[in-house]
Protein backbone atom coordinates (compact mmCIF):
# COMPACT_ATOMS: atom_id res chain seq x y z
CA UNK A 1 0.00 0.00 0.00
CA UNK A 2 1.22 3.78 -0.97
CA UNK A 3 0.07 6.99 0.81
CA UNK A 4 0.62 9.89 -1.71
CA UNK A 5 -0.52 13.21 0.27
CA UNK A 6 -0.99 16.79 -1.48
CA UNK A 7 -0.56 19.34 1.03
CA UNK A 8 0.27 23.32 1.28
CA UNK A 9 -0.92 26.01 3.27
CA UNK A 10 -2.14 28.17 0.94
CA UNK A 11 -5.79 28.19 -0.29
CA UNK A 12 -6.73 27.80 -4.24
CA UNK A 13 -3.13 26.16 -4.85
CA UNK A 14 -5.64 23.09 -6.89
CA UNK A 15 -4.71 21.00 -4.54
CA UNK A 16 -8.23 19.27 -4.53
CA UNK A 17 -7.82 19.48 -8.38
CA UNK A 18 -4.60 17.85 -8.53
CA UNK A 19 -5.90 15.34 -6.12
CA UNK A 20 -9.09 13.97 -7.80
CA UNK A 21 -7.00 13.89 -11.37
CA UNK A 22 -3.93 11.85 -9.34
CA UNK A 23 -6.90 9.18 -8.11
CA UNK A 24 -8.73 8.84 -11.33
CA UNK A 25 -5.61 8.40 -13.47
CA UNK A 26 -4.15 5.86 -10.70
CA UNK A 27 -7.82 4.02 -10.69
CA UNK A 28 -7.75 4.26 -14.10
CA UNK A 29 -4.63 1.48 -14.25
CA UNK A 30 -6.19 -0.10 -11.92
CA UNK A 31 -5.42 0.96 -8.12
CA UNK A 32 -7.09 1.16 -5.32
CA UNK A 33 -7.75 5.33 -4.49
CA UNK A 34 -8.99 6.33 -1.49
CA UNK A 35 -9.75 10.37 -2.14
CA UNK A 36 -9.61 11.80 1.88
CA UNK A 37 -9.98 15.65 1.76
CA UNK A 38 -9.68 17.21 5.06
CA UNK A 39 -9.97 20.73 4.07
CA UNK A 40 -12.84 23.03 5.65
CA UNK A 41 -14.47 23.25 2.41
CA UNK A 42 -13.96 19.52 1.10
CA UNK A 43 -13.85 20.44 -2.32
CA UNK A 44 -12.37 17.06 -3.68
CA UNK A 45 -15.95 15.20 -3.08
CA UNK A 46 -17.73 17.54 -5.26
CA UNK A 47 -15.32 17.12 -7.88
CA UNK A 48 -15.19 13.00 -7.69
CA UNK A 49 -18.74 13.26 -8.24
CA UNK A 50 -20.06 13.14 -4.45
CA UNK A 51 -23.45 15.09 -4.22
CA UNK A 52 -24.33 15.76 -0.62
CA UNK A 53 -25.31 13.31 1.99
CA UNK A 54 -26.87 10.40 -0.28
CA UNK A 55 -23.46 10.06 -2.36
CA UNK A 56 -22.13 6.74 -1.94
Amino acid sequence: MSVIAIASPKGGAGKSTTAVILGTQLAHYGAEVTLLDCGPQSRAGGAAGEHGEDAR
